[in-house]
């Protein structure tokens, strides 16, 4: 069990439970709602390691169907930490669903839309192997001095 919001367990410390595992019940257990989930642990740690504040969250699950060259619907829905029936727990906010209403243009840049997520996620998932990382950070402090090993006779 976690606490909700955060992803941590209530049980283990330094755990987190998401994805699957979450108690989250009103976020689908889809793909999308645990790169989002991952993302608030990620930038939650970090905060941890240097000492700063959190910066609160954002959740949200995307369902994206193409349904037809340059036509797709979605559904995406936003969550926040809430309270039912005593119990905390991650509740649905903010809802954005395609309708059978939509016009030609709404449904054509939901499927662009659609492209654009897929490919900024599969991009931040697995970088390609001819692309340049982003530098890393230059250390705060200068490291020690590399030790010379000193190589054991045989007898």
């Amino acid at each position: 069990m976690e606490t909700p919001g955060s992803f941590k367990s209530t049980k283990v410390t330094d755990v987190y439970v998401l994805g699957d595992a979450a108690q989250a019940p009103d976020m689908p257990k889809s793909a999308s709602s645990a790169v989002s989930q991952a993302a608030v642990v990620a930038a939650d740690i970090l905060a941890d390691v240097a000492g700063k504040p959190r910066t609160g969250m954002s959740l949200d699950s995307h369902c994206w169907s193409v349904v037809a060259p340059d036509a797709g619907v979605k559904l995406i829905a936003t969550y926040k930490p809430g309270e039912r029936n005593g119990k905390r727990m991650l509740i649905a906010g903010a809802i954005s669903a395609s309708t059978p209403e939509d016009s030609a243009d709404v449904r054509k840049k939901s499927y662009a839309d659609n492209l654009a997520w897929y490919d900024a996620l599969t991009a931040a998932a697995f970088p390609r192997a001819d692309e340049k990382p982003e530098a890393a950070p230059e250390p705060a402090t200068e490291a020690p001095p590399k030790r010379r090993r000193r190589r054991r006779r045989r007898r």
